[in-house]
Protein backbone atom coordinates (compact mmCIF):
# COMPACT_ATOMS: atom_id res chain seq x y z
CA UNK A 1 0.00 0.00 0.00
CA UNK A 2 1.44 3.36 -1.08
CA UNK A 3 2.00 5.83 1.74
CA UNK A 4 0.28 9.21 1.57
CA UNK A 5 2.84 11.96 1.10
CA UNK A 6 3.25 14.09 4.22
CA UNK A 7 4.66 16.99 2.22
CA UNK A 8 4.68 17.31 -1.55
CA UNK A 9 5.64 19.87 -4.16
CA UNK A 10 4.24 19.52 -7.67
CA UNK A 11 5.91 21.27 -10.59
CA UNK A 12 7.21 24.07 -8.40
CA UNK A 13 8.60 27.07 -10.22
CA UNK A 14 10.23 30.25 -8.98
CA UNK A 15 11.02 33.05 -11.40
CA UNK A 16 12.82 36.25 -10.51
CA UNK A 17 13.08 39.31 -12.70
CA UNK A 18 16.50 40.90 -12.75
CA UNK A 19 16.19 44.65 -12.19
CA UNK A 20 17.61 46.92 -14.88
CA UNK A 21 18.14 50.67 -14.94
CA UNK A 22 16.33 51.28 -18.25
CA UNK A 23 14.58 47.94 -18.77
CA UNK A 24 12.47 45.51 -16.81
CA UNK A 25 15.33 43.04 -16.89
CA UNK A 26 15.55 39.40 -17.85
CA UNK A 27 13.66 36.60 -16.15
CA UNK A 28 15.71 34.17 -14.08
CA UNK A 29 14.17 30.79 -13.34
CA UNK A 30 15.68 29.69 -10.07
CA UNK A 31 13.48 26.58 -9.94
CA UNK A 32 11.62 24.96 -12.83
CA UNK A 33 9.13 22.08 -12.68
CA UNK A 34 10.49 20.76 -9.40
CA UNK A 35 8.43 17.89 -7.98
CA UNK A 36 9.15 15.88 -4.84
CA UNK A 37 7.30 14.19 -2.02
CA UNK A 38 8.24 12.74 1.35
CA UNK A 39 6.49 10.04 3.36
CA UNK A 40 6.70 8.92 7.00
CA UNK A 41 10.20 7.83 8.13
CA UNK A 42 11.62 8.77 4.73
CA UNK A 43 14.43 11.23 4.04
CA UNK A 44 14.48 12.84 0.60
CA UNK A 45 17.73 14.69 -0.04
CA UNK A 46 17.97 17.53 -2.56
CA UNK A 47 21.56 17.98 -3.73
CA UNK A 48 23.48 20.05 -6.22
CA UNK A 49 25.98 22.87 -6.53
CA UNK A 50 25.42 26.28 -4.95
CA UNK A 51 22.81 28.19 -6.92
CA UNK A 52 21.06 25.09 -8.29
CA UNK A 53 17.77 26.01 -6.57
CA UNK A 54 17.70 23.57 -3.66
CA UNK A 55 17.35 26.21 -0.91
CA UNK A 56 14.69 28.04 -2.92
CA UNK A 57 12.81 24.76 -3.16
CA UNK A 58 13.00 24.40 0.62
CA UNK A 59 11.63 27.90 1.13
CA UNK A 60 8.70 27.20 -1.18
CA UNK A 61 7.86 24.01 0.72
CA UNK A 62 7.98 25.99 3.97
CA UNK A 63 5.83 28.82 2.66
CA UNK A 64 8.71 31.28 3.01
CA UNK A 65 8.83 31.95 -0.75
CA UNK A 66 5.86 32.61 -3.01
CA UNK A 67 5.37 30.19 -5.89
CA UNK A 68 5.57 31.45 -9.46
CA UNK A 69 3.82 28.23 -10.47
CA UNK A 70 3.07 24.80 -9.04
CA UNK A 71 1.39 23.54 -5.90
CA UNK A 72 2.34 22.43 -2.40
CA UNK A 73 0.35 19.69 -0.66
CA UNK A 74 0.28 18.80 3.04
CA UNK A 75 -1.03 15.33 3.87
CA UNK A 76 -2.68 15.16 0.47
CA UNK A 77 -4.42 18.56 0.65
CA UNK A 78 -3.58 21.48 -1.61
CA UNK A 79 -2.43 24.54 0.32
CA UNK A 80 -3.61 26.88 -2.44
CA UNK A 81 -6.73 28.53 -1.06
CA UNK A 82 -6.50 26.44 2.13
CA UNK A 83 -8.95 27.16 4.93
CA UNK A 84 -7.85 28.26 8.41
CA UNK A 85 -7.83 24.73 9.83
CA UNK A 86 -5.56 23.35 7.09
CA UNK A 87 -3.24 26.34 7.44
CA UNK A 88 -3.02 25.73 11.20
CA UNK A 89 -2.21 22.04 10.69
CA UNK A 90 0.39 22.93 8.08
CA UNK A 91 2.09 25.53 10.32
CA UNK A 92 2.49 23.06 13.16
CA UNK A 93 2.94 19.99 10.93
CA UNK A 94 5.89 21.26 8.87
CA UNK A 95 8.92 22.58 10.73
CA UNK A 96 12.47 23.56 9.77
CA UNK A 97 16.02 23.21 11.09
CA UNK A 98 18.46 25.61 9.47
CA UNK A 99 22.19 25.59 8.86
CA UNK A 100 23.43 27.99 11.53
CA UNK A 101 21.87 27.44 14.97
CA UNK A 102 23.37 30.70 16.23
CA UNK A 103 21.46 32.82 13.71
CA UNK A 104 18.23 30.79 13.99
CA UNK A 105 17.95 31.17 17.79
CA UNK A 106 17.00 34.51 19.34
CA UNK A 107 19.97 35.44 21.61
CA UNK A 108 17.69 37.52 23.86
CA UNK A 109 15.37 34.61 24.67
CA UNK A 110 15.89 31.75 27.08
CA UNK A 111 15.69 28.24 25.69
CA UNK A 112 12.29 27.74 27.30
CA UNK A 113 10.81 30.67 25.35
CA UNK A 114 12.60 29.70 22.13
CA UNK A 115 10.95 26.28 22.15
CA UNK A 116 7.64 27.61 23.48
CA UNK A 117 7.23 30.37 20.88
CA UNK A 118 5.89 28.25 17.96
CA UNK A 119 3.59 26.36 20.34
CA UNK A 120 2.15 29.63 21.67
CA UNK A 121 1.57 30.82 18.12
CA UNK A 122 -0.31 27.59 17.43
CA UNK A 123 -2.54 28.05 20.48
CA UNK A 124 -1.25 25.44 22.93
CA UNK A 125 -1.87 26.02 26.64
CA UNK A 126 0.88 26.39 29.26
CA UNK A 127 0.48 22.86 30.66
CA UNK A 128 0.99 21.33 27.22
CA UNK A 129 3.89 23.68 26.47
CA UNK A 130 5.72 22.86 29.73
CA UNK A 131 5.41 19.14 29.14
CA UNK A 132 6.46 19.38 25.46
CA UNK A 133 9.51 21.54 26.22
CA UNK A 134 11.02 19.22 28.81
CA UNK A 135 10.17 16.14 26.75
CA UNK A 136 11.81 17.54 23.61
CA UNK A 137 14.91 18.62 25.53
CA UNK A 138 15.23 15.09 26.86
CA UNK A 139 14.76 13.65 23.36
CA UNK A 140 17.66 15.70 21.97
CA UNK A 141 19.97 14.84 24.87
CA UNK A 142 19.82 18.05 26.94
CA UNK A 143 19.07 18.46 30.65
CA UNK A 144 15.85 20.15 31.79
CA UNK A 145 17.97 22.90 33.35
CA UNK A 146 18.96 24.00 29.83
CA UNK A 147 15.53 25.62 29.51
CA UNK A 148 16.67 28.46 31.81
CA UNK A 149 19.79 29.36 29.80
CA UNK A 150 20.46 31.60 26.79
CA UNK A 151 21.84 30.34 23.44
CA UNK A 152 25.30 31.86 24.00
CA UNK A 153 25.81 29.56 26.97
CA UNK A 154 25.88 26.48 24.71
CA UNK A 155 28.28 25.02 22.16
CA UNK A 156 27.43 24.89 18.46
CA UNK A 157 26.30 21.28 18.65
CA UNK A 158 24.13 22.00 21.70
CA UNK A 159 22.54 24.98 19.96
CA UNK A 160 21.63 22.76 17.03
CA UNK A 161 20.06 20.33 19.51
CA UNK A 162 17.97 23.21 20.82
CA UNK A 163 16.88 24.06 17.26
CA UNK A 164 15.90 20.43 16.74
CA UNK A 165 14.03 20.38 20.07
CA UNK A 166 12.05 23.43 18.97
CA UNK A 167 11.11 21.67 15.74
CA UNK A 168 10.08 18.33 17.27
CA UNK A 169 8.20 19.85 20.24
CA UNK A 170 5.24 20.45 17.93
CA UNK A 171 5.31 16.80 16.83
CA UNK A 172 5.45 17.76 13.14
CA UNK A 173 4.71 15.38 10.29
CA UNK A 174 7.67 16.66 8.25
CA UNK A 175 10.83 18.66 8.85
CA UNK A 176 12.85 20.54 6.24
CA UNK A 177 16.53 20.24 7.15
CA UNK A 178 18.53 22.97 5.39
CA UNK A 179 22.23 22.04 5.71
CA UNK A 180 21.65 20.94 9.34
CA UNK A 181 25.23 19.90 10.14
CA UNK A 182 27.42 21.92 7.75
CA UNK A 183 28.14 24.64 10.35
CA UNK A 184 29.23 22.12 12.99
CA UNK A 185 32.63 20.67 13.83
CA UNK A 186 33.31 17.33 12.18
CA UNK A 187 33.37 15.59 15.57
CA UNK A 188 29.84 16.83 16.33
CA UNK A 189 28.24 16.11 12.95
CA UNK A 190 27.92 12.36 13.48
CA UNK A 191 26.19 12.93 16.82
CA UNK A 192 23.59 15.23 15.29
CA UNK A 193 23.03 12.94 12.29
CA UNK A 194 22.49 9.96 14.59
CA UNK A 195 20.11 12.06 16.67
CA UNK A 196 18.08 12.98 13.57
CA UNK A 197 17.87 9.33 12.54
CA UNK A 198 16.75 8.22 16.00
CA UNK A 199 14.08 10.94 16.22
CA UNK A 200 12.76 10.05 12.79
CA UNK A 201 12.33 6.42 13.72
CA UNK A 202 10.70 7.15 17.08
CA UNK A 203 8.38 9.94 15.92
CA UNK A 204 7.71 8.81 12.33
CA UNK A 205 8.58 12.11 10.67
CA UNK A 206 9.56 12.64 7.05
CA UNK A 207 12.65 14.73 6.28
CA UNK A 208 13.45 16.90 3.28
CA UNK A 209 17.24 17.30 3.47
CA UNK A 210 18.92 20.16 1.64
CA UNK A 211 22.65 19.52 1.44
CA UNK A 212 25.80 19.77 -0.65
CA UNK A 213 27.63 17.31 1.63
CA UNK A 214 27.24 13.92 -0.03
CA UNK A 215 28.59 12.05 3.01
CA UNK A 216 25.70 13.45 5.07
CA UNK A 217 23.27 12.64 2.26
CA UNK A 218 24.44 9.05 1.96
CA UNK A 219 24.10 8.52 5.71
CA UNK A 220 20.64 10.06 6.11
CA UNK A 221 18.81 9.86 2.79
CA UNK A 222 16.56 7.11 1.51
CA UNK A 223 15.99 8.94 -1.79
CA UNK A 224 18.08 11.55 -3.60
CA UNK A 225 16.98 14.33 -5.96
CA UNK A 226 19.82 15.89 -7.97
CA UNK A 227 19.30 19.45 -9.22
CA UNK A 228 21.19 21.41 -11.86
CA UNK A 229 20.28 24.99 -12.75
CA UNK A 230 16.84 24.75 -11.20
CA UNK A 231 15.79 21.42 -12.72
CA UNK A 232 15.92 17.79 -11.64
CA UNK A 233 18.45 15.80 -13.65
CA UNK A 234 18.31 12.55 -11.68
CA UNK A 235 16.36 11.05 -8.80
CA UNK A 236 16.08 7.62 -7.23
CA UNK A 237 16.95 5.46 -4.26
CA UNK A 238 20.03 6.72 -2.42
CA UNK A 239 22.13 3.56 -2.69
CA UNK A 240 21.34 3.13 -6.38
CA UNK A 241 22.48 6.66 -7.17
CA UNK A 242 25.68 6.43 -5.16
CA UNK A 243 26.50 3.00 -6.57
CA UNK A 244 25.87 3.77 -10.25
CA UNK A 245 24.94 7.38 -11.06
CA UNK A 246 23.31 7.66 -14.48
CA UNK A 247 23.69 11.36 -15.23
CA UNK A 248 27.20 12.74 -15.95
CA UNK A 249 26.57 15.63 -13.55
CA UNK A 250 25.68 13.28 -10.67
CA UNK A 251 28.74 11.17 -11.44
CA UNK A 252 30.92 14.28 -11.27
CA UNK A 253 29.45 15.35 -7.92
CA UNK A 254 30.12 11.94 -6.40
CA UNK A 255 33.61 11.74 -7.89
CA UNK A 256 34.49 15.18 -6.51
CA UNK A 257 33.32 14.15 -3.02
CA UNK A 258 35.54 11.08 -2.75
CA UNK A 259 38.37 11.22 -0.21
CA UNK A 260 41.74 10.91 -1.91
CA UNK A 261 45.33 10.42 -0.93
CA UNK A 262 47.82 13.24 -1.51
CA UNK A 263 49.14 13.12 -5.06
CA UNK A 264 46.14 11.29 -6.53
CA UNK A 265 45.23 12.51 -9.99
CA UNK A 266 41.60 12.61 -11.09
CA UNK A 267 40.40 12.30 -14.64
CA UNK A 268 39.78 15.83 -15.85
CA UNK A 269 36.61 16.14 -17.91
CA UNK A 270 36.17 19.12 -20.26
CA UNK A 271 35.04 22.16 -18.33
CA UNK A 272 33.67 24.02 -21.34
CA UNK A 273 32.22 22.69 -24.58
CA UNK A 274 31.07 24.87 -27.45
CA UNK A 275 27.94 24.20 -29.53
CA UNK A 276 28.45 23.15 -33.17
CA UNK A 277 28.48 25.96 -35.76
CA UNK A 278 25.00 27.22 -36.49
CA UNK A 279 23.47 25.68 -33.35
CA UNK A 280 22.07 28.04 -30.79
CA UNK A 281 22.89 27.62 -27.13
CA UNK A 282 20.00 25.34 -26.20
CA UNK A 283 19.16 21.75 -25.41
CA UNK A 284 20.66 20.16 -22.31
CA UNK A 285 21.79 22.69 -19.71
CA UNK A 286 24.76 20.52 -18.77
CA UNK A 287 26.06 20.18 -22.33
CA UNK A 288 28.74 22.83 -21.88
CA UNK A 289 30.33 20.87 -19.01
CA UNK A 290 29.56 17.30 -20.06
CA UNK A 291 32.38 14.91 -20.96
CA UNK A 292 30.07 12.67 -23.05
CA UNK A 293 28.09 15.34 -24.90
CA UNK A 294 26.36 14.30 -28.17
CA UNK A 295 24.98 16.44 -31.03
CA UNK A 296 21.45 15.79 -29.80
CA UNK A 297 22.36 17.38 -26.46
CA UNK A 298 22.69 20.78 -28.14
CA UNK A 299 19.47 20.50 -30.07
CA UNK A 300 16.97 19.04 -27.62
CA UNK A 301 16.41 19.35 -23.90
CA UNK A 302 16.19 15.88 -22.32
CA UNK A 303 13.02 15.07 -20.41
CA UNK A 304 13.05 13.51 -16.96
CA UNK A 305 12.05 9.94 -17.79
CA UNK A 306 11.94 6.64 -15.85
CA UNK A 307 14.71 4.15 -16.60
CA UNK A 308 13.80 1.78 -13.74
CA UNK A 309 11.28 1.51 -10.93
CA UNK A 310 11.39 4.73 -8.86
CA UNK A 311 14.37 6.00 -10.84
CA UNK A 312 14.32 8.91 -13.32
CA UNK A 313 17.03 10.62 -15.35
CA UNK A 314 17.08 13.58 -17.72
CA UNK A 315 19.86 12.54 -20.11
CA UNK A 316 19.93 11.59 -23.80
CA UNK A 317 22.74 9.13 -23.09
CA UNK A 318 20.43 6.93 -21.03
CA UNK A 319 18.29 6.38 -24.10
CA UNK A 320 21.28 5.89 -26.38
CA UNK A 321 23.19 3.34 -24.29
CA UNK A 322 22.16 0.19 -22.50
CA UNK A 323 24.89 0.36 -19.90
CA UNK A 324 24.96 2.89 -17.08
CA UNK A 325 27.34 5.79 -17.03
CA UNK A 326 30.08 5.51 -14.43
Amino acid sequence: MTQVALLEGRKLQKTYRRKGVFTKGAEIRAVEEMSLSVASKETVAVVGESGCGKSTTAKMLLGLEDLSAGEVYFEGENLAGANAELRRRYRSGVQAVFQDPWSSLNPRMRVYDIIAEPMRINGFDKEHIDKAIFQSLDEVGLEKAAANNFPHEFSGGQRQRIAIARAVALRPRAIVLDEPVSALDVSVRAQIMNLLKDLQQSLGMGYVLISHDLATVRFLATRVVVMYKGRIVEQGESEAIFKAPQHPYTARLIEAARIRKPGDITSAAPLHNSPPPGVAKAGCMFAERCSVVMPKCWEERPELLPIATDYEVACHRCGAQDKALS
